[in-house]
């Protein structure tokens, strides 16, 4: 096991949400709430996920570099093959986390902003 990873019994943070449809607002609830963000693991998720999409960016064609090695004509064909159909996945791959690390994104920032706003609007009925 890797030093660095955090211990699996630790129990991360979260925020508790129950949805008041009566209202259609939202109100911060304790352990029964009806939705639960875990922003620690959206947090850890976002930079994970942009972790991924710097190292497949970074991820350069490289089949120059290893043409050499490939030996016969038919397997550096099929070689070429392989690279140019790896190349196209990996864009895909790309698209697809940067559209995840955008919906984690928003989710967190939705989120942020609504406990932010529960927050003040609890303040502000304590002092009155």
């Amino acid at each position: 096991m890797q030093g660095n990873r955090k211990s699996k019994s630790r129990r991360p943070a979260s925020r508790c949400y129950r949805t008041n449809s009566r209202h259609g607002g939202t109100l911060p609830m304790g352990k029964d709430a009806d939705l639960r963000v875990n922003a620690e693991l959206l947090s850890e998720s976002e930079s994970r996920l942009k972790n991924l999409k710097r190292e497949f960016n970074n991820l350069g064609n490289r089949a120059d570099d290893m043409h050499s090695h490939w030996g016969s004509s038919e397997i550096a064909d099929s070689m070429d093959e392989f690279v140019d159909n790896w190349d196209d996945y990996r864009a895909k791959m790309i698209n697809s986390i940067d559209t995840v690390g955008k919906l984690v994104k928003s989710t967190i920032d939705g989120f942020g902003g609504l406990d932010g706003d529960l927050t003040k609007g609890l303040q502000e009925g304590k002092k009155k």
